[in-house]
């Protein structure tokens, strides 16, 4: 079997597998774009008043840039919502060497939530709270569309993982609402 993502079981389906919205988690990322300011107002004054080169600070300025759209997207690419018939992942591979895990098998989640600020809303997305058993275990999936259907998806999952585990490779691949259908 190939594995569908790093760190699949030999005996593990894949449920569902999506990243986050672009929008949100551009938005999460919200502290390098301010590093991003800074350093291209920096580069500009130390080119323009002690360099006298005005150009030099605006070629700084916009490699930095270049260089932050190029991460965002590897993060963003990198970054996936997992549903297995045995756990919830958030897998995020934040650089070249670094990559985080969080994860929860299904039957020490506690509690599924939904919660929506004021982008999600105008943009039509939510965030998906997994809460584990322990105060200090979950996993969080923001800007995620049709955020009610998967956490009700992920509500049936959990109960037969708990009640009915001979059950669970009855259960069907989410598949995504298109123009009100599944």
């Amino acid at each position: 079997m190939n594995p569908k993502f790093k760190g699949q079981y030999a005996d593990e389906t894949l449920l569902l597998k999506k990243h986050e919205n672009i929008i949100s988690f551009s938005l999460a990322k919200i502290y390098i774009v301010i590093i991003y300011l800074v350093l291209a107002t920096a580069i500009y004054a130390v080119s323009r008043y002690i360099f006298e080169m005005t150009s030099l600070g605006i070629i700084g300025a916009v490699i930095i840039l270049l260089w932050w759209l190029f991460y965002l997207r590897y993060q963003y690419t990198n970054t996936w919502m997992v549903i297995t018939d045995k756990r919830v992942l958030k897998l995020v591979k934040s650089s070249l060497f670094v990559d985080h895990r969080r994860e929860l098998k299904l039957v020490d989640i506690k509690a599924t939530l939904v919660r929506r600020n004021i982008c999600n809303i105008l943009f039509g997305y939510g965030t998906i709270e997994v809460q584990g058993t322990d105060m200090d275990s979950h996993v969080y999936f923001r800007g995620v569309r049709h955020h009610e259907d998967i956490v009700n998806y992920l509500s049936k999952i959990i109960d037969i993982a708990k009640n009915h585990p001979e059950r669970l490779s009855e259960v069907k691949v989410y598949k995504d609402r298109i123009d009100g259908r599944y």
